[in-house]
């Protein structure tokens, strides 16, 4: 019932800032809905079968953004076909700078509207803060760090690059990487390995192809490796898998 009651809450504050927002002139919104043949986050691999993943965003010009996001099984593999697994609400603010550098802070929460896939894992309500620097240059370099303050009271930082070529009119091949790194409590908890580790290394090329100013579509191919031994082996025992090649393509309206 506290669940229920949590759930319930968090949407409806959600919902009602959401809206509050886009009444605002200045406030940008984006519906995005994305398919994928694997559901892999931070190197666990969630769900090898097809996935559905929506998600809604809006922005306002001085720095606030909200974002609602959602993972649906398309298959039968964890009885909960056609149903919301997992609820992401997300709270951010980007700071005023001028010059290159920009600087994210945030809280997302996340949320699990049926039992986990996996009885360990992912079945518990939690909550992380986050802060992201990111450099506008051609590279597009990016650093977050993420800390859960409630389940798994521990951290996990991420460093990107990423780049997008304009091929033809309207079409750009957009290429990334990024690896990520787990701290001891976090990789306990994921990955039943008590020790600071390199956890997963990506890469990933992709076509985007702008349809009209507001709609565009888009493909990408992924690749999420592991490189630590000792959290390969955890995530094969709890995950059933470990590295894991995929695909996606996606749609997003902007209005």
């Amino acid at each position: 019932m506290k669940r229920i009651l949590k759930n319930a809450v968090m949407g409806a504050v959600l919902t009602a800032a959401i809206a509050g927002l886009t009444t605002v002139q200045a406030a940008e919104s984006s519906l995005d809905a994305a398919y994928f043949s694997s559901y892999v986050w931070r190197g666990q691999v969630l769900n090898d079968e097809s996935v559905l993943q929506p998600a809604f965003t809006t922005t306002t010009d001085f720095g606030l953004s909200l974002n609602a996001w959602g993972n649906m099984d398309l298959t039968d593999q964890f009885d909960n076909r056609g149903e919301l697994s997992e609820v992401d609400l997300t709270v951010s603010y980007a700071l005023p700078l001028e010059g290159l550098v920009g600087v994210e802070v945030g809280v997302i929460e996340y949320l699990f509207p049926k039992e986990g896939n996996f009885e360990e894992h992912h079945d518990l309500d939690t909550r992380e803060f986050y802060g992201k620097v990111s450099i506008d240059v051609v590279s597009a370099p990016t650093l977050a760090v993420y800390y859960d303050a409630d389940e798994v009271d521990g951290a996990y930082g991420t460093a990107g690059v990423s780049h997008s070529f304009d091929l033809v009119e309207k079409l750009t091949l957009d290429v990334a990487a990024s690896i990520g790194v787990g701290s001891k409590d976090y990789n306990e908890y994921y990955f039943a390995e008590d020790s600071l580790a390199l956890n997963d290394i990506n890469g990933s090329a992709g076509l985007s192809y702008a349809v009209t100013e507001k709609l565009s579509l888009s493909g990408v191919l992924q690749y999420t490796f592991l490189p630590d031994s000792k959290i390969s082996d955890g995530a094969e025992e709890i995950f059933g898998k470990d590295d894991r090649l995929f695909v996606g393509v996606s749609a997003s309206y902007g209005f």
